[in-house]
């Protein structure tokens, strides 16, 4: 005989489960005890539960939040992106060098992967392509044109946003109509159809109207703008 720790009752030896790491073979709680509480189940067949808790930030979220939805994952997609985070940053370097390996190891594998999961996730790129675009009007200028300078095999070395923002800020103005109350883009002085290049030498300061009356014609307008380059700029941002 041996008394349940639980319930406190006399039961025989049988009534307990195994175990080799006790004095007499048998674990302190008997089988009763130890069997799952069927009210902590939901019963079968019943729908699964649309919402979960997850353990590390103790919110309430849908089962979409959650890496598995069988439930299997106690931590919300949030959260195990924080702590994939975490662990990265505390060896950033090698971090990055094991990337590099896996990369160069299956390159096939790695781009098959990421087409995948564009495809099967377009709409929410979508959405992060227009913000950053949104967000970022002069980057994605400057991302544009060395697009188009690289299609082009232009030479010149490419113009970079510092570069453009620079030369944008030091004539202040649109170099054909001097307007001063919009956004201005770069424009290649000769055309890079033409064999211009793109470069910082080869670009000037154009408003949306007249950079598209311009096309592709040689047209340099910074001829007789030179007092401009002494000025305070009208306007800083796109």
């Amino acid at each position: 005989m041996k008394r349940c720790t639980k319930c406190r009752e006399q039961k025989p030896l049988t009534e307990f489960h195994r175990s080799n790491q006790r004095r007499d073979g048998r674990r302190n709680v008997c089988r009763v005890c130890r069997a799952p509480d069927p009210a902590a189940y939901r019963p079968l067949g019943s729908p699964p539960p649309e919402t979960k808790r997850c353990t590390r930030c103790q919110e309430e979220k849908p089962i979409a939040e959650f890496t598995y939805p069988s439930g299997t994952r106690s931590r919300c997609k949030a959260c195990l992106n924080e702590i994939g985070k975490e662990k990265r940053n505390l060896d950033l370097d090698g971090a990055r060098a094991a990337d590099r390996a896996r990369r160069a190891s299956n390159p096939d594998g790695i781009r098959a992967s990421r087409r995948k999961h564009y495809h099967a996730n377009k709409a929410y790129y979508a959405a992060k392509s227009t913000a950053w675009v949104k967000d970022n009007p002069e980057a994605n200028r400057a991302r544009r044109a060395r697009y188009r300078a690289r299609k082009l095999t232009a030479p010149g070395g490419g113009v970079s946003l510092a570069e453009w923002i620079t030369l944008r800020d030091s004539y202040g103005c649109c170099v054909s109509c001097l307007r001063t109350d919009g956004p201005l883009e770069p424009d290649h002085v000769l055309p890079l159809a033409l064999g211009g290049r793109d470069h910082i030498d080869n670009i000037q300061p154009l408003c949306r109207s007249c950079n598209a009356s311009k096309k592709d014609r040689h047209i340099d307008y910074r001829v007789g703008h030179t007092s401009w380059l002494l000025r305070e700029p009208a306007f800083t941002t796109i």
